[in-house]
This record gives structure tokens, sequence and C-alpha cells, in this order.
């Protein structure tokens, strides 16, 4: 994801923050109950969006998170200084970019 986001996905992760990446269509980054810290988006097209929701199986549940880029190569990261709860789980649903979710 680039030089930047590496270092500060190393340093949440030697903070105990679990940190999940990818590009895909959609996957579960956990199961369960947990925290979800924020998440980071890089588009890889125009038009590219990331949605996170608070469910361990599909893109359905609650909406813990969305980002919307126009501009291919933008990045947009959020972050909650307090964590949001979660129950079931954290879903990814990137579509045109690279997406990053912090959570424990």
């Amino acid at each position: 994801m680039g030089a930047k986001t590496d270092l500060v996905a190393h340093t949440l992760f030697n903070m105990g923050i679990n940190v999940s990446t990818t590009s895909a269509d959609g996957f579960a980054a956990s199961t369960g109950a947990g925290r979800f810290f924020g998440g980071f988006f890089t588009a890889t097209t125009a038009n590219a969006s990331l949605i996170i929701y608070d469910d361990a199986t599909t893109a359905s549940g609650k909406e813990l998170l969305r980002i919307g880029i126009a501009t291919k190569g933008d990045s947009k990261a959020v972050e909650f200084s307090v964590p949001i709860q979660v129950s079931n789980g954290i879903f990814v649903k990137p579509s045109g970019g690279i997406a990053a979710a912090f959570y424990i």
C-alpha cells in the first residue's frame, strides 16, 4: 500500500491492534465481538468506495465506515478516538481500491 501506510500498519500491529488489508471484492477481517479503530483506503480507479460492516460473513449489517474517493490515486484515512464496539465481526468491502481495517 505504500511506505507510509506500511509504517502505520506496523506501528499499530506492535501496539496489539490487528491490521487487515485487501483489494478483493470483500472479506471478513474478524469474527465475533471486538473494537474497530478505523480504516484506510487508496483508490486504484476513479469513483472508488469502501464500506466496512459489523458482520462476519457478508456485506450487510450495521455500517461502521463508508469512504468514497472520486480521483484515482487519492487516499483517505479515518480513525476514531474512541473505538467502535462490534458484535458480529468486521467485513471489509472495497470497490476500486485497496483497503485496510484496524481492530482488536
